[in-house]
């Protein structure tokens, strides 16, 4: 199955110690979605904007520890979404978004890992 990541897991060193087999894809972008926080990461419907992230091939035990990891069905929700690469290719995916909406200011420590991630995808955001 294949997962987008839009925050702190595009850190391709974090992602690979939570899920050890998943395969790194190509960086890609969600249209019409939004990036905010509520603590930490989230995205929201938003006509025209653009959401960067990167897709990866996950296996069901890597599932079952993101699961874990992201407190699904406390925290985040799953949602199923089509993501697109540079060249326009589309990809089906699933992401993680938050139950509950608000507006707090992550912490340093996590902003770093996020932006740690866009380094090793090559996103400019």
């Amino acid at each position: 199955m294949v997962y987008f990541a839009y925050g702190s897991n595009l850190c391709l060193e974090q992602m690979k110690k939570r899920c050890p087999e998943a395969i790194p894809m190509i960086s890609v972008h969600l249209d019409d979605y939004k990036l905010v926080y509520n603590k930490y990461a989230d995205i929201i419907p938003c006509e025209g904007e653009k959401v960067y992230g990167a897709i990866y091939e996950i296996s069901l035990n890597d599932l079952k520890n993101l699961d874990k990891y992201e407190e699904y069905s406390d925290l985040y929700e799953k949602i199923d979404l089509i993501v697109q690469d540079i060249n326009g290719i589309s990809y089906e995916a699933f992401a993680y978004v938050m139950n509950e909406k608000g507006d707090k200011t992550p912490d340093k420590r996590y902003l770093d890992i996020i932006n740690k991630g866009y380094e090793d995808w090559g996103i400019i955001y």
